[in-house]
């Protein structure tokens, strides 16, 4: 059976198994303001399109690749950090899908297409504070990050003008509670 990109990566992130209880390990997690001026470096480079090469020299972790299922004919990739990891569930971590498309001059190119981030922590303040700032990295409008943490789920839409024309994007903030440990999940993608 084939997910879909989003189900599948987030299935990754969020671990396959739902009902166990996440082993936080958090001092194995990057410090959300490292993690956001890494996305904040990558929202940069949106107005070209980013290449997984490019990210692997901007990214402050390594990265592991793993193939994934497209619903086209091109293909795609997910870069992940797979460091922060505990009983193969995740406490931290970012991937990043990149899907190949063909350029108007007919060459296959990839292109940053989706980004995943999630965090998780015993208090539900701290995992609401980090996600604020993860969101400022990635690029949400202020005004609409003062808000986040108020419902489980929370959908953030804007756009700025990127090489004259103009960018839509869709951020998702989904907050989770395992037993003791609070986990978010965010998510940002261009329209």
């Amino acid at each position: 059976m084939k997910l879909p990109i989003p189900i599948f990566v987030a299935t990754i992130l969020l671990g396959a198994h739902p009902d166990r209880a996440l082993v936080p390990r958090f001092e194995q997690c990057v410090d959300p303001a490292t993690t956001a001026k890494a996305l904040a470096r990558i929202q940069l480079n949106n107005g070209r399109d980013l290449s997984a090469a490019r990210l692997v020299k901007l990214w402050p972790d390594a990265l592991d690749e793993e193939k994934c299922a497209t619903d086209g004919a091109l293909g795609c990739r997910i870069l992940e950090t797979r460091d922060r990891t505990n009983n193969g569930d995740w406490g931290c971590g970012e991937a990043f899908v990149f899907k190949s498309e063909r350029g108007k001059d007919g060459l296959l190119f990839e292109r940053l297409d989706n980004v995943f981030v999630h965090y998780s922590d015993v208090d539900r303040k701290e995992v609401v504070a980090a996600g604020r700032v993860l969101a400022r990295g990635i690029g949400v409008p202020e005004g609409q990050i003062a808000t986040l943490g108020q419902d489980s789920y929370q959908r953030f839409e804007w756009s700025k003008t990127v090489d004259d024309a103009e960018q839509g994007y869709l951020a998702e903030a989904h907050f989770t509670r395992n037993d003791d440990v609070w986990g978010l999940l965010l998510s940002v993608s261009r329209r």
